[in-house]
């Protein structure tokens, strides 16, 4: 039992922490992103959650922009990330209120990490038929939600990458989804942003080699 509460402890300090250490790379590089691009609104960087979808949205639009492809990252990551939670809670709540056995034995899992595949599948013929279809729909939603935000997430922070770091910017994606995905190490991704936060934008080089191109008429 105290071996439980002390992991149980150690789990909410290291996700605390990796909160922690995500909100600060990604408020400082957004931060100092916007600001060298002289874009406006540049505090919500600092604002929790904003800073990950708006903020993010935003800078990958920005530098999309200067390429003439135009990207609505700012919306649509919000949108997936406010998806994914609605639904999921959604689905949890139905789950408690019309197959509380389940909903026990499957909750146990996740928050123990055991993700136990030898939960028994719940018995939809012991609640209404709406209810059961509208279980079924917020998991389908949950789940697209889910695999776009990731799909929107790494997109943009593509485009940061290959603006910002044009010759390692598919090591850096890499890197970024290891992380990120395998590692469970949320704030790499927004710890390489902060490493190339200086660099000079590949815009503005293609532009001064274009400027330095021209040649003087006589």
């Amino acid at each position: 039992m105290v071996a439980n509460i002390y992991e149980m402890n150690m789990q909410i300090i290291i996700l605390v922490v990796m909160a922690i250490l995500k909100y600060t790379f990604s408020a400082l590089s957004y931060f100092s992103l916007m600001h060298k691009r002289k874009m406006s609104y540049k505090f919500i960087a600092f604002i929790p959650f904003i800073n990950t979808t708006v903020a993010l949205g935003n800078l990958s639009d920005s530098i999309n922009k200067n390429y003439f492809k135009k990207t609505l990252g700012k919306f649509w990551l919000p949108v997936s990330y406010v998806l994914a939670i609605a639904s999921g809670a959604l689905s949890l709540v139905l789950l408690r209120c019309y197959l509380p056995d389940f909903y026990e034995k499957f909750l146990n899992s996740i928050l123990n990490q055991n993700y136990d595949i030898n939960i028994p599948r719940p018995n939809f013929s012991l609640v209404p038929t709406l209810v059961g279809f509208a279980i079924l729909a917020c998991v389908l939603v949950f789940t697209i939600s889910i695999i776009a935000n990731l799909v929107l997430n790494f997109s943009c922070f593509y485009s940061i990458y290959k603006e910002y770091s044009k010759d390692r910017f598919v090591i850096y994606i890499l890197l970024a989804i290891a992380g990120d995905c395998f590692l469970g190490l949320k704030f790499v991704p927004s710890l390489l942003v902060f490493f190339m936060r200086r660099n000079t934008p590949n815009f503005e080089l293609l532009n001064e080699l274009k400027t330095s191109n021209i040649q003087p008429s006589i």
